[in-house]
């Protein structure tokens, strides 16, 4: 089990804190790029996999590999999996519009878009994740993403 979860560093936070406490530990983590996202792997000092995770980019596929491993608090862990995951879905679009877990240009594409109409683009805690809030030159919402992982990822 994880030493070092802090609820208040959100998502980003407890999954580098649970590496640390992993790595300390003589555990390994590899992360293999797929065509719809990144493949974390959790391995032992044996070599046997221990935890596995897919998501959009490496540090949420790490996390859900960390949850999968058992070493996240279920407590934690089912808020991380509606909090700080990427859903099905979400991956899926994701990979539709630029594969292999680029979701840096989407995420450009939509700030800049919002910025070309007036708009502006407000990024917030949500629990243990971050949303991305998107409103119109009025100021009328136009999209609010899902909480999620990071910034870039609820921008896309």
């Amino acid at each position: 089990m994880a030493r070092g979860i802090r609820l208040k560093e959100g998502a980003c936070g407890i999954c580098h804190a649970v590496a640390e406490d992993l790595c300390e530990q003589g555990f390994r983590i590899v992360t293999y790029e797929r065509p719809k996202g990144i493949l974390a792997r959790i391995f032992d000092g044996r070599g046997e996999v221990v935890g596995e995770g897919f998501d959009i980019v490496w540090s949420p596929a790490v996390l859900a590999a960390e949850i999968d491993a058992g070493v996240v608090p279920e407590g934690v862990a089912s808020r991380l999996r509606a909090e700080g995951l990427s859903s099905d879905e979400d991956i899926e679009r994701v990979a539709e519009l630029f594969g292999y877990g680029r979701v840096l240009a989407p995420s450009v594409v939509a700030l800049n878009e919002i910025n070309a109409l007036g708009g502006r683009t407000v990024v917030r805690r949500e629990g243990l994740g971050v949303v991305s809030i998107f409103y119109d030159g009025s100021g009328n919402e136009i999209s609010r993403s899902p909480p999620t992982y990071c910034p870039t990822c609820a921008s896309s």
